[in-house]
C-alpha cells in the first residue's frame, strides 16, 4: 500500500509541478526552460507530454484499486520514455532532480522522500 501511495504521489507531484492546470502550465514550462535550458521545440514537446500525463492520471482514479499501481507504473515509464526522447541525458537528470526536490519539499508526495 505504501509503495502504491508513493508512486501515485510521485505521478501527481510531477503533474502538479510541471504540468499543472492550464493557467500554471506556461509558468511551469518557463521554469523548465530556465532550469533545464530547453529550446523552443523542446518546450513545446514537454508541455504536450505533461498535458497528456494529466489526463491519464485522472483516468487512473477510475480504475479498481488492484489495477492502479501497475497502470501508474506504466504511465510513469511511458512519460519518462517520452521525456527522454525530447531531453538530453543531462536535462533528464536535471528533470529527475527537480522532481525529487519537489516531492521532498512536503508539497505532496511522500515527505520522507521515499519511493517505496
Amino acid at each position: 500500500m505504501m509503495k502504491f501511495q508513493a508512486l501515485m504521489s510521485l505521478l501527481l507531484v510531477s503533474t502538479a509541478v510541471l504540468a499543472g492546470p492550464t493557467s500554471d502550465r506556461a509558468a511551469n514550462v518557463d521554469r523548465l526552460v530556465s532550469e533545464l535550458g530547453l529550446n523552443e521545440s523542446q518546450a513545446v514537446q514537454v508541455e504536450a507530454i505533461l498535458a497528456s500525463q494529466q489526463d491519464r492520471i485522472k483516468a487512473l482514479r477510475d480504475l479498481p484499486r488492484s489495477e492502479r499501481r501497475s497502470e501508474a507504473q506504466k504511465l510513469r515509464a511511458d512519460v519518462d520514455a517520452q521525456l527522454r526522447s525530447v531531453l538530453s541525458d543531462e536535462q533528464m537528470r536535471q528533470f529527475e532532480t527537480l522532481r525529487k526536490e519537489f516531492r521532498g519539499s512536503g508539497r505532496g508526495g511522500d515527505r520522507r522522500g521515499r519511493l517505496d
